[in-house]
């Protein structure tokens, strides 16, 4: 089986490299990392892209949430948004672009691990099934939320008329 190619976007070098090593000992070995929006949006352009672990707070003039609604009016490539930030304003602008999850830093290898693995594997079930999944994020999630909005959720679009994507 063809190993996924992952890109990371970080502005923080020694966070991108220690995120680099720990999919490296996961298995993921195929990885890339940038440190602009910009260099995101250029990056999938000429590189076959298959999972995007995006930082929402990239320094410059494309922070990750633009980036990652750039990157998917163009291509379908799942986005994992990697944060410390979980406020309202932040997990809102995310949410436009129908996140495939988040890993909320400190980072804890399980949650990566787990969701990558979702990530890719709901990806590849919609492109083989032709539904379109969106919004699987966790909303809300902050210290300050209660457990009902901490649920995951999934709107499925399915044209079965036809049997394309909306």
């Amino acid at each position: 089986m063809k190993q996924p190619h992952v890109l990371i976007v970080e502005d923080e070098g020694v966070v991108a490299l220690d995120l680099s090593r720990r999919l490296q000992s996961m298995g993921w070995a195929n990885v890339s990392m940038v440190q602009t929006g910009a260099d995101a949006l250029q990056h999938v352009i000429e590189t076959h892209v298959d999972l995007i672990l995006m930082d929402i707070g990239l320094r410059g003039s494309i922070d990750g949430a633009e980036a990652a609604e750039r990157i998917l009016q163009k291509q379908d490539i799942p986005v994992v948004y990697v944060t410390a930030d979980s406020d309202d304003e932040t997990l809102e602008r995310t949410r436009r672009t129908s996140p495939s999850g988040y890993v909320w830093k400190p980072l804890e290898d399980s949650k990566l691990r787990t969701t990558i693995e979702k990530a890719l594997g709901r990806h590849s079930k919609r492109k083989a099934t032709g539904v379109r999944m969106e919004g699987m994020e966790r909303p809300g999630h902050g210290p300050a939320t209660s457990a009902a909005s901490n649920k995951e959720y999934c709107v499925l679009k399915f044209d079965s008329a036809v049997g394309r994507e909306h």
